[in-house]
């Protein structure tokens, strides 16, 4: 559900989304999960900082999946 203001996604919510259509585009079909992880290249994560930046600035590492659904 969204969170932010007005009914909008929150920027913790869009870099979430981001960072996923970015590694379903990089993994190509590949699934990811324990024992197997990728980590995205530093010019991506650089610009999604930059559109998306944390509030808090604190940024979090890889969270399996019902984590991640926790925050969408």
């Amino acid at each position: 559900m969204p969170c932010g203001p007005d009914g909008q996604l929150s920027l913790d919510q869009y870099r979430l989304v981001s960072y996923r259509i970015i590694m379903e585009w990089a993994l190509k079909g590949e699934t990811l999960g324990r024992g197997n992880r990728k980590p995205l290249p530093s010019c991506v994560v650089a610009a999604i900082r930059q559109k998306y930046p944390s509030e808090s600035g604190v940024y979090v590492g890889f969270q399996e999946a019902e984590e991640a659904i926790n925050i969408l």
